[in-house]
């Protein structure tokens, strides 16, 4: 079973943001970060918890403010904002990626 987290940790250099997506992309994990320091994260690691996220991100930056949240599949959600340089909507990810099992 696929699970979603929420997680937003400010500040972060860009450095420190590249290693936390390289973090969030192992194993099966895959991840959103359209809005600056706020990732949508997913994944089917049953090893992975908010308390680990947290705690990787610590080690980047240990002033740095953080809310990680873990939230069901049955969540409701809705977007606004225009789309990217590659035509994609905001809504794309959690459409094609987040609410699928």
């Amino acid at each position: 079973m696929r699970r979603r987290f929420v997680i937003g940790a400010d500040p972060l250099t860009p450095s420190q943001g590249k290693q936390l997506r390289e973090y969030l992309a192992k194993g099966d994990g895959l991840w959103w970060n359209w809005i600056h320091n706020l990732w949508l994260y997913t994944t089917k690691d049953s090893e992975v918890s908010a308390e680990k996220i947290t705690d990787f991100i610590l080690g980047l930056n240990s002033d740095a403010r953080i809310i990680v949240l873990e939230f069901p599949a049955d969540i409701d959600w809705v977007t606004s904002g225009s789309t990217n340089a590659q035509g994609k909507h905001i809504s794309d990810w959690l459409k094609d990626i987040w609410k699928n099992d």
